[in-house]
């Protein structure tokens, strides 16, 4: 049987990697395994990311009775969040115990927590069981780069990389389809 002439791949997303080089399946999660109710946090959390995702997972946590510290090593919080709704929101999960950090970066595991290094190199122990991963997502090429190896004329099509209008994804596959 033949192959397709074209195959168009939609790009996808993979939760970005621990800035630390442990990936330890037993400490550290997704967002989207907590959020999707996949997985257990423990009752003492480190939430990696301090903007809409790192928010929507620390309330999530937060609710099922965890201690939740939202660690962002950028120092600002909420940056794609509009300036009210953030504050808002702020207030409302520190109010239920919300623990932030910022300008710390993670370093690594240990044994009793997550090692933080902060502005001034000194690194200090946040005492957690579990860390989240929600600094947002990278894109996936894998998918279309096996296509491709396998000699298929594969062409990405727009993805997720950003909010936006779906008409512009829409005019942006129409472009490429045209190229076909």
């Amino acid at each position: 049987a033949a192959g397709p002439d074209v195959a168009l791949v939609t790009q996808r997303l993979a939760p970005r990697q621990a800035p630390f080089g442990s990936t330890d399946a037993t400490r550290v999660r997704t967002a989207d395994e907590i959020l999707s109710d996949r997985s257990s946090s423990g009752k003492k959390v480190a939430v990696l990311g301090g903007d809409s995702l790192g928010f929507e997972v620390a309330e999530t946590l937060l609710k099922r009775g965890a201690a939740v510290a939202l660690v962002e090593p950028s120092g600002r919080l909420g940056g794609s969040i509009e300036s009210i709704t953030r504050k808002t929101m702020l207030e409302r999960l520190q109010r239920d115990g919300l623990q932030v950090i910022l300008g710390a970066t993670p370093v690594r595991l240990a044994g009793n927590g997550l090692v933080l290094s902060q502005k001034d190199g000194t690194e200090t122990t946040l005492a957690v069981e579990t860390v989240v991963l929600a600094q947002g997502y990278d894109r996936d090429e894998s998918l279309l780069a096996a296509l491709q190896a396998a000699g298929v004329d594969a062409r990405s099509l727009p993805g997720c990389e950003a909010p936006r209008w779906v008409i512009e994804a829409m005019l942006e596959g129409a472009a490429i389809a045209r190229t076909i």
